[in-house]
């Protein structure tokens, strides 16, 4: 209900970007944990779906990895004795590691557009002139999967100025 009626997630739905997604990745893992935790040792199927949930919000944006040491809290809080169980924290990891394999077309579908549009303009492919491959890209995987063009924004003097500068955002 406090997402509904928030005024600052309405702000961010109404516009073309990922936020509204991101809200909703968030509730939808948020209403699974809550109906895990009120009887942790019978529903598992709600903590599987909150970690698929999860894994679908982590495919979608990076930052739903701040979420992730309030869900660990959480699920320890709950039941203390996940962590003993191998099969269960297997099924979990499972279910946060299925969507992203999403992420492995990114450097599949590179290659054959790499392929199919040969040659340059300027040094520049091709396919990325054409606007059918991100110039990120070219930089690595890693690049497009973590977003690290963009970090530059939030760590402008580097990473370690960034969290000495932390507590003050608290």
């Amino acid at each position: 209900v406090a997402f509904s009626v928030s005024p600052l997630v309405w702000f961010h739905a109404v516009v073309a970007e990922v936020y509204a997604l991101s809200v909703f990745f968030m509730a939808l893992v948020t209403y699974c944990l809550l109906r895990w935790g009120q009887s942790p040792a019978q529903p598992r199927s709600s903590l599987y779906r909150a970690a698929l949930g999860y894994g679908c919000a982590l495919t979608h944006h990076i930052t739903i990895v701040l979420f992730a040491p309030a869900i660990a809290l959480y699920v320890l809080w709950n039941e203390p004795r996940v962590l003993r169980d191998a099969k269960r924290l297997a099924v979990v990891t499972l279910c946060v590691a299925a969507p992203l394999t999403l992420y492995a077309i990114i450097p599949l579908r590179a290659e054959q557009l790499l392929r199919e549009y040969p040659g340059d303009a300027l040094g520049i492919p091709r396919s990325v002139v054409n606007g059918l491959l991100t110039p990120h890209y070219l930089a690595g995987f890693f690049n497009v999967v973590s977003g690290s063009f963009y970090a530059g924004s939030m760590t402008q003097g580097g990473w370690s100025e960034a969290l000495l500068a932390a507590p003050n955002f608290l």
